[in-house]
């Protein structure tokens, strides 16, 4: 009975490929027994998705520069609207890893609006980059420390997928905790695959 039902499938699958316009396969590439091979193949197209290892970012707080390339993981950013945003992370000895996982040692996230945020009535966006192995948190956002408006990003120049600018950067771990605002001039550059 089983045979009987595989031999139907196989003159259903047959009469489909001949009614659709497949052609037989050259005689080398039939069995000898008489019987016919059919191999149904599927494509996907990957050409509009984000490639991670096109996605990289290098943020400069002070004296220290943070460098991203996130080769070989899925993209973590993209043109969300008018904003390029998302999040790219290091685990401890600098090796990419998925943001947000259990192994990111140090994680930036970022949100970069356009040159024209406020005529848009947007908000100005933000670069921050946690590092747990020195409990800092390094944030350029308006809406956080001192209340003079001199932490956030500063300039900004996005063309697409990439963005560039000037940030002030606070130190938000100790300021929250009652220390002394650590108030550092910074730079970012980042770049998102195919975004």
């Amino acid at each position: 009975m089983k045979s009987i039902r595989l031999t139907l499938v196989g003159i259903l699958l047959a009469a489909m490929v001949t009614a659709c316009g497949g052609d037989e396969p050259a005689p080398s590439d039939q069995p000898s027994d008489g019987s016919t091979t059919t191999t149904i193949t599927e494509s996907m197209d990957t050409t509009d998705q984000p490639r991670s290892d096109d996605s990289h970012a290098e943020i400069t707080i002070g004296d220290l520069t943070y460098t991203f390339d996130i080769s070989g993981l899925p993209a973590q950013c993209s043109q969300s609207g008018p904003y390029l945003q998302g999040s790219f992370a290091l685990d401890a000895s600098g090796a990419a890893v998925q943001a947000g996982g259990p192994n990111a040692s140090v994680q930036l996230n970022f949100g970069i609006p356009p040159e024209d945020w406020e005529s848009q009535g947007l908000s100005p966006g933000s670069v921050g980059v946690e590092n747990q192995t020195t409990n800092e948190y390094w944030l350029a956002a308006a809406d956080v420390g001192p209340a003079d408006g001199t932490i956030g990003i500063q300039t900004i120049s996005l063309d697409g997928n990439h963005a560039t600018g000037t940030a002030t950067f606070l130190e938000i771990n100790g300021f929250y905790a009652g220390g002394e605002p650590r108030v550092v001039e910074g730079s970012y550059d980042i770049t998102c695959g195919s975004a």
